[in-house]
Protein backbone atom coordinates (compact mmCIF):
# COMPACT_ATOMS: atom_id res chain seq x y z
CA UNK A 1 0.00 0.00 0.00
CA UNK A 2 1.48 3.33 -1.30
CA UNK A 3 -0.07 7.06 0.08
CA UNK A 4 1.40 9.55 -2.41
CA UNK A 5 0.72 13.02 -0.83
CA UNK A 6 1.80 15.45 -3.03
CA UNK A 7 1.71 19.60 -4.23
CA UNK A 8 2.05 21.85 -7.06
CA UNK A 9 1.86 26.05 -6.60
CA UNK A 10 1.39 28.01 -9.58
CA UNK A 11 1.77 32.12 -9.96
CA UNK A 12 -1.69 32.96 -11.06
CA UNK A 13 -0.76 36.38 -13.12
CA UNK A 14 2.83 35.87 -13.18
CA UNK A 15 5.02 39.49 -14.00
CA UNK A 16 6.36 40.67 -16.58
CA UNK A 17 3.37 39.49 -18.68
CA UNK A 18 1.17 40.48 -21.20
CA UNK A 19 -1.69 38.17 -20.05
CA UNK A 20 -5.06 39.22 -18.84
CA UNK A 21 -4.65 39.45 -15.18
CA UNK A 22 -7.08 37.59 -13.47
CA UNK A 23 -8.88 38.91 -10.12
CA UNK A 24 -9.86 36.83 -6.93
CA UNK A 25 -13.61 36.84 -7.63
CA UNK A 26 -13.43 35.75 -10.99
CA UNK A 27 -11.05 32.84 -9.90
CA UNK A 28 -13.84 32.54 -7.06
CA UNK A 29 -16.69 31.73 -10.09
CA UNK A 30 -14.30 30.26 -11.77
CA UNK A 31 -13.08 27.24 -8.79
CA UNK A 32 -17.55 27.05 -7.87
CA UNK A 33 -17.85 26.23 -12.23
CA UNK A 34 -14.66 23.69 -11.77
CA UNK A 35 -16.85 21.90 -8.89
CA UNK A 36 -19.80 21.74 -11.33
CA UNK A 37 -18.29 21.45 -14.79
CA UNK A 38 -14.93 19.94 -14.03
CA UNK A 39 -15.00 18.48 -18.01
CA UNK A 40 -14.09 21.78 -18.83
CA UNK A 41 -10.55 21.77 -16.81
CA UNK A 42 -9.76 18.21 -16.79
CA UNK A 43 -9.09 16.68 -19.78
CA UNK A 44 -9.37 13.08 -18.89
CA UNK A 45 -13.03 13.65 -17.55
CA UNK A 46 -16.43 13.63 -19.95
CA UNK A 47 -18.73 14.83 -18.35
CA UNK A 48 -20.73 15.41 -14.67
CA UNK A 49 -23.92 14.99 -13.28
CA UNK A 50 -24.66 17.03 -9.90
CA UNK A 51 -26.21 14.63 -7.42
CA UNK A 52 -27.15 17.36 -4.59
CA UNK A 53 -25.79 20.50 -3.64
CA UNK A 54 -26.12 22.73 -0.55
CA UNK A 55 -24.80 25.87 0.37
CA UNK A 56 -21.09 24.65 0.76
CA UNK A 57 -20.86 22.24 -1.72
CA UNK A 58 -21.83 19.40 -3.95
CA UNK A 59 -22.36 15.49 -4.18
CA UNK A 60 -21.16 14.55 -8.04
CA UNK A 61 -20.81 11.80 -10.34
CA UNK A 62 -17.80 12.25 -12.72
CA UNK A 63 -17.91 10.34 -15.64
CA UNK A 64 -13.90 9.51 -17.15
CA UNK A 65 -13.03 9.39 -20.93
CA UNK A 66 -12.41 5.87 -22.21
CA UNK A 67 -9.56 4.10 -20.83
CA UNK A 68 -9.35 6.81 -18.01
CA UNK A 69 -10.14 7.23 -14.02
CA UNK A 70 -11.14 3.96 -12.07
CA UNK A 71 -11.91 0.96 -13.39
CA UNK A 72 -15.75 1.74 -13.55
CA UNK A 73 -14.83 4.82 -15.95
CA UNK A 74 -17.18 6.85 -13.09
CA UNK A 75 -16.43 7.94 -9.70
CA UNK A 76 -18.66 9.55 -7.13
CA UNK A 77 -17.08 12.47 -5.39
CA UNK A 78 -18.14 14.69 -2.38
CA UNK A 79 -17.06 18.75 -2.76
CA UNK A 80 -16.59 21.29 -0.36
CA UNK A 81 -16.00 25.07 -0.90
CA UNK A 82 -15.25 28.31 1.11
CA UNK A 83 -15.69 31.48 -0.70
CA UNK A 84 -13.16 34.13 0.52
CA UNK A 85 -12.11 34.64 3.67
CA UNK A 86 -9.41 36.93 4.69
CA UNK A 87 -6.64 35.85 6.45
CA UNK A 88 -6.18 38.31 9.74
CA UNK A 89 -3.16 38.52 12.33
CA UNK A 90 -3.95 39.60 15.83
CA UNK A 91 -1.28 41.54 17.61
CA UNK A 92 -1.50 41.27 21.82
CA UNK A 93 0.48 43.85 23.58
CA UNK A 94 3.00 41.96 24.97
CA UNK A 95 6.63 41.41 24.45
CA UNK A 96 7.71 40.61 22.49
CA UNK A 97 4.10 40.88 20.77
CA UNK A 98 2.36 37.61 20.09
CA UNK A 99 0.82 36.92 16.49
CA UNK A 100 -1.92 34.67 15.79
CA UNK A 101 -3.06 34.18 12.49
CA UNK A 102 -7.40 33.64 12.13
CA UNK A 103 -9.23 33.32 8.96
CA UNK A 104 -11.78 34.65 8.75
CA UNK A 105 -15.11 35.90 6.61
CA UNK A 106 -16.67 39.33 6.78
CA UNK A 107 -18.93 39.13 9.92
CA UNK A 108 -15.74 37.84 11.95
CA UNK A 109 -13.92 40.63 10.47
CA UNK A 110 -16.35 43.49 11.61
CA UNK A 111 -16.31 41.97 15.04
CA UNK A 112 -13.04 42.19 15.08
CA UNK A 113 -12.33 45.80 14.01
CA UNK A 114 -15.59 47.19 15.95
CA UNK A 115 -14.76 45.58 19.29
CA UNK A 116 -11.19 43.59 20.13
CA UNK A 117 -9.51 47.07 18.76
CA UNK A 118 -10.46 48.61 22.63
CA UNK A 119 -8.88 45.29 24.42
CA UNK A 120 -5.02 45.75 24.19
CA UNK A 121 -5.40 44.30 20.76
CA UNK A 122 -4.22 45.55 16.84
CA UNK A 123 -5.06 44.05 13.85
CA UNK A 124 -3.77 43.55 10.61
CA UNK A 125 -5.66 41.87 7.61
CA UNK A 126 -3.23 41.12 5.05
CA UNK A 127 -5.46 39.12 2.69
CA UNK A 128 -7.89 36.32 1.30
CA UNK A 129 -7.65 32.40 -0.16
CA UNK A 130 -10.41 30.68 -0.83
CA UNK A 131 -10.55 26.78 -1.27
CA UNK A 132 -12.62 23.51 -2.92
CA UNK A 133 -11.97 20.26 -1.18
CA UNK A 134 -12.54 17.02 -3.69
CA UNK A 135 -13.13 13.85 -1.64
CA UNK A 136 -13.82 10.47 -3.45
CA UNK A 137 -15.43 7.79 -0.66
CA UNK A 138 -14.53 4.66 -3.12
CA UNK A 139 -11.05 5.46 -3.20
CA UNK A 140 -10.29 7.77 -0.50
CA UNK A 141 -8.68 10.04 -2.89
CA UNK A 142 -8.68 13.30 -1.54
CA UNK A 143 -7.73 16.74 -3.67
CA UNK A 144 -7.36 20.32 -2.74
CA UNK A 145 -7.76 23.42 -4.64
CA UNK A 146 -5.93 26.50 -2.80
CA UNK A 147 -5.85 30.26 -4.12
CA UNK A 148 -4.12 32.25 -2.05
CA UNK A 149 -2.34 35.66 -1.75
CA UNK A 150 1.52 36.17 -2.37
CA UNK A 151 3.80 38.28 -0.42
CA UNK A 152 2.95 41.16 -2.83
CA UNK A 153 -0.55 41.08 -2.31
CA UNK A 154 -1.44 44.44 -0.14
CA UNK A 155 0.17 46.31 -2.95
CA UNK A 156 -0.53 44.64 -5.56
CA UNK A 157 -3.85 42.27 -5.36
CA UNK A 158 -2.95 40.40 -8.50
CA UNK A 159 -0.55 38.45 -6.60
CA UNK A 160 -2.43 35.27 -6.56
CA UNK A 161 -1.64 31.88 -6.57
CA UNK A 162 -2.54 28.41 -7.42
CA UNK A 163 -1.94 25.40 -5.29
CA UNK A 164 -3.37 21.75 -5.70
CA UNK A 165 -2.41 19.07 -3.00
CA UNK A 166 -3.44 15.45 -3.74
CA UNK A 167 -3.93 12.61 -1.58
CA UNK A 168 -3.59 9.08 -3.49
CA UNK A 169 -3.86 6.00 -2.06
CA UNK A 170 -2.74 3.16 -4.54
CA UNK A 171 -3.12 -0.45 -2.15
CA UNK A 172 -1.51 -2.45 -5.31
CA UNK A 173 2.08 -0.94 -4.94
CA UNK A 174 4.79 -1.81 -2.49
CA UNK A 175 6.89 1.34 -0.76
CA UNK A 176 10.25 1.85 -1.59
CA UNK A 177 9.33 0.01 -4.75
CA UNK A 178 10.68 1.14 -8.65
CA UNK A 179 6.99 1.35 -9.45
CA UNK A 180 5.59 3.04 -6.22
CA UNK A 181 8.21 6.30 -7.41
CA UNK A 182 7.48 5.68 -10.80
CA UNK A 183 4.27 6.57 -9.81
CA UNK A 184 4.89 8.97 -7.78
CA UNK A 185 6.87 10.52 -10.96
CA UNK A 186 3.68 10.51 -13.00
CA UNK A 187 1.48 12.20 -10.33
CA UNK A 188 3.55 14.74 -9.83
CA UNK A 189 4.26 15.70 -13.24
CA UNK A 190 0.00 15.37 -13.74
CA UNK A 191 -0.83 17.64 -10.82
CA UNK A 192 1.84 20.41 -11.83
CA UNK A 193 0.44 20.19 -15.47
CA UNK A 194 -3.34 20.33 -14.13
CA UNK A 195 -2.58 23.16 -12.32
CA UNK A 196 -1.21 25.19 -15.27
CA UNK A 197 -4.21 24.18 -17.47
CA UNK A 198 -6.18 25.07 -14.90
CA UNK A 199 -4.99 28.49 -14.73
CA UNK A 200 -5.30 28.51 -18.91
CA UNK A 201 -9.04 27.54 -18.72
CA UNK A 202 -9.97 30.06 -16.29
CA UNK A 203 -7.94 33.27 -18.49
CA UNK A 204 -9.59 32.00 -21.68
CA UNK A 205 -13.05 31.92 -20.09
CA UNK A 206 -12.09 35.50 -18.62
CA UNK A 207 -11.20 36.57 -21.73
CA UNK A 208 -14.63 35.64 -22.92
CA UNK A 209 -16.50 37.25 -20.29
CA UNK A 210 -17.45 33.88 -18.82
CA UNK A 211 -16.41 34.86 -15.56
Amino acid sequence: MVTLNLASTHPINPTPSTQRVLTISELWRGLVLKCHKPQLFVAEMSDCKVLETHENGLKRIVTFKEGMGPPAGKAEEEIRYFEPLKVCLLFWTSTPPLQVPVAIDRAAERYLVETLTHRRLRIHIYGAYTQAEFHMPLTSTRIVNIISPGPKHDSDPSDLYLTFTFEWHFPDLEAGSKQAEEKRRQMQELGTKTVGHTIDVLREMAERGEL
